[in-house]
């Protein structure tokens, strides 16, 4: 940027004409001049100003016009193999002195020219013109006061950077371990250089402020303001920074995508925001535009092909910074790619469909950022003490099963009950593997917990990562084999089926019963909580299924006390969590709809999750009257034997139940 236009606008008009505000020929001597009689006298030169605009557009024309002859020569100068010759020219061209590979990103020297050509090189504007965000800062407290006040989020406000250094330090300590996609030294650089623009009054790099937004965003709603009430002094007051800086990260996103094609900060932001709108909003619409954005953007910047080598030969070593960057598109594309995968077998608009084809991924799989990586395929090592890419490189290896499932596993019952069930015995022991292989510090039996509990004082992110990697592993293979555990007596071989259902949905649900820790913030709590209430949620349809279709059972008083007790756990959770009690409601609902009578406790006490007290027994009761039908609240002491005579007199078909099911799993939450 020159310094005039730092100042202010460039002036055209001479001396003369703009202290008579007359319109000014903007030659010399002007018009207006030459009639009067006077001097005619121009800040700069129009023949100057003419000449540095023709230069710099003739230079643009001539650079565009180089590239399209490059092509040309290199498609043109064999005619009879042109697809052969052209990678072959574009290695050993050195026009304007680009290197074949550009170093950390994985582009080619002809991606560089097509990018140009088809106008899709970051940083090339649209036609269309946008007005840029302004930006400022402020103190929290006059944030939310602007908040609270309902003032336009325009300018946007950003914390003072000591504030912003708390937020990073909050990232680092409560997000960083289940989502590693942030190079801790590059963001605080990136923060530096975001602070010292503002103060200097120059424009924001518009996906450079996207992405500090949505990590203030997200970082806000961890904060632990009892232990530094630098960002804020309540949780309310954590939870409003929250929402207004995503606000204002949703706006910097869609500025940033009309200013350029895409950048890496882009993608990051995306991840983060689906972070945040997950939490706030749980699988909602504007979570999925998230995702597919980010899939989207993985595609853009040509991050499924970034370890690859265009001519057969290895490439360059690279130096530190290009390593860091290397490492961190990994990150970002495999955890990208992770997510897909992974809800593809989660009910939903998503559900039996990903983008990501792993025959077209050429990326290593992440690791440590001085380029030690593994390759596509290869067993990475888990053992020893947890980093940064441990809990990712465990979450592509079960998104690796999830995606196997999904192309294994049709959507239709009718077509599950015709594929061979030894395909689904197969995945099974493929779930189980993965689980017996996890390292010590990810198992959840009690003496894996136990010999984790030194390593948690130093790690404590490992009780949020066994929890998800537990409840997200055992959910799929309930689903896995839940269409069989109503079909019991069709074939014997189906006894297994309830026995992995079963099992894994009280790995699901005992998972609730894991103390928090004593540092852990409502937030961090409520966090843990709405992570696996999907889980929760799968794993109580599960036992209610089999309580209810499986009338001979012995077992059937364990299954109805656990029945009780998983949905007073949910009760317990809609203190702290949206999200539970839209599980709990959708669950009375259905139940209610399909004519299903379950006493529910909705009070579970203790660390052992015994009964203590009850609060009430909800009975759902069929009306004559479908449009009238109602369920009642009683207040009563509860008796795990109440109320089974009349599940036992139900007379559901597997359709039935089948229904039954898709309704309960497919209810938003």
């Amino acid at each position: 940027m020159s310094k005039r236009s730092k100042i202010g606008p460039e002036v055209f008009s001479c001396e003369s004409c703009r202290t008579k505000k007359l319109k000014c020929s903007r030659v010399h001597p002007c018009s207006n001049c030459t009639s009067r009689g006077i001097t005619c006298g121009f800040l700069t030169s129009p023949e100057k100003r003419q000449t540095t605009v023709h230069r710099d557009a003739d230079e643009g024309i001539t650079s565009l016009l180089r590239r399209v002859e490059r092509l040309e020569n290199a498609l043109l100068r064999d005619g009879t193999t042109p697809a052969l010759r052209i990678n072959d020219e574009l290695q050993h061209s050195t026009l304007d002195g680009p290197a074949a590979t550009n170093s950390g990103t994985g582009k080619t020297a002809r991606d560089d020219d097509l990018d140009t050509l088809e106008n899709l090189a970051p940083g090339h504007n649209t036609a269309l013109t946008f007005d840029s965000p302004r930006y400022e800062i402020k103190t929290t407290y006059e944030i939310l006061g602007s908040v609270s006040s309902h003032a336009s989020f325009s300018p946007i406000a950003l914390p003072p950077y000591r504030a912003a250094v708390s937020l990073l330090d909050s990232f680092e300590a409560n997000v960083e371990p289940v989502c590693p996609v942030i190079h801790r030294e590059s963001i605080r650089s990136m923060t530096k250089t975001v602070y010292l623009a503002l103060a200097q009054r120059q424009p924001l790099v518009p996906s450079q402020a996207a992405l500090l937004l949505a990590l203030f965003s997200l970082s806000a709603f961890f904060y632990r303001h009892h232990n530094s009430p630098q960002v804020a002094s309540t949780d309310n007051e954590c939870a409003r920074l929250s929402g207004y800086w995503g606000h204002c990260a949703l706006q910097a996103i869609n500025h940033s995508h009309q200013a350029a094609a895409g950048t890496l900060e882009d993608l990051q932001a995306h991840i983060l925001m689906s972070y945040v709108s997950f939490h706030v909003e749980g699988f909602s619409a504007i979570r999925h535009r998230q995702i597919n954005m980010a899939v989207f953007l993985t595609r853009s910047l040509r991050l499924h092909r970034l370890d690859s080598e265009p001519h057969g030969e290895p490439l360059k070593p690279l130096n530190v910074s290009q390593l860091i960057e290397l490492e961190t598109k990994r990150r970002a594309f495999w955890h990208v790619a992770a997510t897909e995968w992974l809800e593809s077998t989660m009910s939903g608009p998503q559900e039996g469909m990903y983008f990501i084809h792993p025959s077209h991924v050429h990326v290593n799989l992440p690791g440590d950022f001085t380029g030690s990586t593994h390759e596509p395929g290869s067993q990475s090592d888990l053992a020893g003490p947890p980093n940064t890419s441990t809990f990712l490189l465990a979450k592509i290896q079960l998104a690796h099963l999830c995606r196997e499932t999904t192309d294994l596993i049709p959507l239709e019952t009718c077509k599950v009950m015709q594929m061979p069930y030894e395909h689904v015995i197969d995945l099974d022991g493929k779930f189980r593997t993965y689980v017996a292989d996890l390292p010590f510090f990810f198992r959840a039996d009690e003496a894996s917990r136990a010999q984790s509990k030194p390593l948690e004082m130093v790690y404590p992110g490992i009780t949020t990562m066994r929890y998800w990697i537990q409840t997200a592993t055992h959910s799929r293979r309930c689903r896995l084999h839940q269409r069989f555990l109503l079909r019991l007596s069709s074939d014997p071989r189906y006894v297994y089926s309830r026995q992995a259902c079963l099992e894994s949905a009280r790995v699901v649900i005992g998972a609730f019963a894991e103390p928090q820790g004593a540092d852990d913030s409502p937030s961090l709590a409520r966090a843990r909580m709405e992570m696996v209430v999907h889980h929760t949620h799968l794993a109580v349809v599960v036992l209610v299924m089999d309580l209810c279709s499986n009338k001979a059972e012995a077992a059937r008083d364990r299954i109805g006390n656990e029945v009780a007790a998983a949905l007073g756990t949910l009760h317990d959770a809609t203190a702290v969590s949206e999200h539970a009690a839209r599980s709990l409601e959708s669950l009375k609902q259905m139940l209610h709809k399909h004519s299903v009578f379950v006493p529910t406790v909705v009070h579970i006490g203790g660390t052992a999750r015994r009964q203590t007290s009850l609060e009430q027994t909800l009975v759902l009761q069929a009306s004559t009257n479908s449009s009238d039908a109602t369920a009642t609240v009683q207040h009563q002491s509860f008796d795990p034997y109440t109320n089974y005579n009349d599940v036992s007199d139900m007379d559901f078909s597997t359709s039935d139940w089948d229904e039954l099911f898709a309704s309960l799993d497919s209810r938003p939450l």
